[in-house]
């Protein structure tokens, strides 16, 4: 059953919300954050990564952050993009109250992030099917004709 699309959009503090309900219980959340929700997703991935490495000098996960993104600027920026959708994806579904079919089939993609205008995500998953609400006064039962069955049929039949 395929039915068209539709969206709605909500606001909180830090994350706007537009959900576009797709064909086959698919919904796409397209979800704009902060400046403020990105800034605390970096300083987490940056930590995150920095109790992963250590450094001659310095105890394991007490680098200063600057040697870190030196060092490993991949892995903090691939840990950050993890966190921006960590960070959003529960405060987006609090806004849409879409329940999630299945955990393992939510996917993200960031279209763009930094530090100034926040970020842009998209997360896909499937939920459950909406069930239209049908109202039985509208069915109208017609007569159904009753073939008579005679002596014919029934010797046909055996």
């Amino acid at each position: 059953m395929s039915k068209a699309a539709s969206s709605e959009e909500t606001r909180v503090e830090d994350v706007t919300v537009a959900i576009h309900r797709k064909p086959a219980c698919r919904i796409e959340l397209e979800v704009k954050t902060s400046s403020s929700l990105v800034a605390d997703a970096r300083r987490k991935a940056i930590k995150k990564v920095a109790k992963e490495v250590s450094f001659p000098g310095f105890r394991k996960g007490k680098a200063p952050e600057e040697i870190i993104l030196k060092k490993y600027p991949g892995a903090v920026e691939s840990e950050w993009h993890k966190t921006i959708a960590d960070a959003a994806f529960p405060a987006a579904m609090a806004q849409a109250r879409t329940p999630v079919l299945n955990n393992t089939s939510v996917s993200f993609d960031l279209k763009k992030h930094s530090l100034e205008e926040g970020a842009e995500l998209v997360f896909s998953f499937e939920t459950e099917p909406l069930v239209p609400t049908v109202d039985p006064k509208q069915f109208h039962l017609q007569p159904v004709k009753i073939a008579e069955v005679g002596d014919k049929e029934v010797d046909e039949a055996i």
